[in-house]
């Protein structure tokens, strides 16, 4: 594996960025705070250590809110979809470029709030170069034990957790193609392979012009006694509370609020 052609995935964003790291050097790695990513699922209280901080965060910019007043199950979709959004937009953009796409084993991360959390790949990390129609067996893999871990200890909905991975996925193709039409040609086309999966099909859909609707909502409109929802949402345009109701941009990484919204 190239470590330069893992650097260069930074060019469509920081939620694209990779570090490099020596795969040899744990001691380091750990005295800088890197993480292996399976310990998100082998180290149960560290997910639930998350969730707990992500739940505090966000409570704490809503008007009048304590950290006990947001619904647990807010902050679960919430971590899920910023950990699992991280990935998914590392994954197409190293297949896009052509490049290895490692597995959990391979990766590393820092449990950080606020922004892009930092994602590592161990080199050499001993993936495998996939041909397209492999990519989204080796996605589903990378996403697959957080999100199930969300759904099955913290009780997260199974349509919720794969509408939050479809959203990713629509997201970072949105956000290559404003970087580089050419390689976005390239995303939109293994995206594509992606939601034909058993697991991703039926989460969403997209308009003739392009414009991804997914069938289910993150929750994060709970944050707001108006409630605010996110562009790709199945909710938005809704009135709710005899309300009409405001929406963001499509939703992703790079529209979602930056707190922890976009870091978990």
């Amino acid at each position: 594996m190239s470590d330069q052609g893992w650097q260069q995935l930074g060019r469509f964003g920081p939620f694209f960025a990779v570090s490099v790291l020596d795969d040899h050097d744990e001691t380091t790695r750990a005295a800088a705070g890197w993480l292996s990513l399976t310990a998100l699922v082998e180290e149960p209280d560290l997910l639930t250590g998350r969730i707990a901080a992500v739940r505090r965060a966000l409570a704490g910019p809503a008007p009048g809110m304590a950290p006990g007043g947001l619904p647990a199950r807010v902050a679960v979709s919430v971590t899920q979809l910023g950990l699992t959004a991280r990935l998914v937009a590392v994954a197409l953009a190293a297949a896009v470029d052509r490049l290895e796409v490692p597995g959990s084993a391979g990766l590393v991360f820092q449990d950080r709030l606020g922004g892009p959390y930092p994602l590592g790949v161990l080199s050499p990390c001993g993936a495998q170069t996939l041909t397209p129609a492999g990519w989204p067996d080796a996605l589903l893999a990378l996403v697959r034990p957080i999100t199930q871990a969300a759904i099955d200890v913290h009780g997260l909905s199974a349509q919720v957790g794969r509408g939050n991975v479809a959203s990713a996925l629509a997201s970072a193709v949105r956000m290559i193609t404003a970087v580089d039409p050419g390689a976005g040609t390239q995303a939109r086309a293994l995206a594509g392979l992606a939601f034909a999966t058993a697991e991703l099909h039926g989460t969403g859909s997209s308009d003739d012009a392009g414009v991804f609707r997914r069938r289910s909502c993150c929750l994060i409109y709970r944050l707001a006694t108006d409630p605010v929802f996110c562009g790709d949402c199945v909710l938005a345009g809704r009135d709710r509370s005899s309300r009409p109701s405001s929406s963001r941009p499509a939703s992703g990484p790079s529209t979602r609020p930056s707190v922890p919204h976009s870091s978990t």
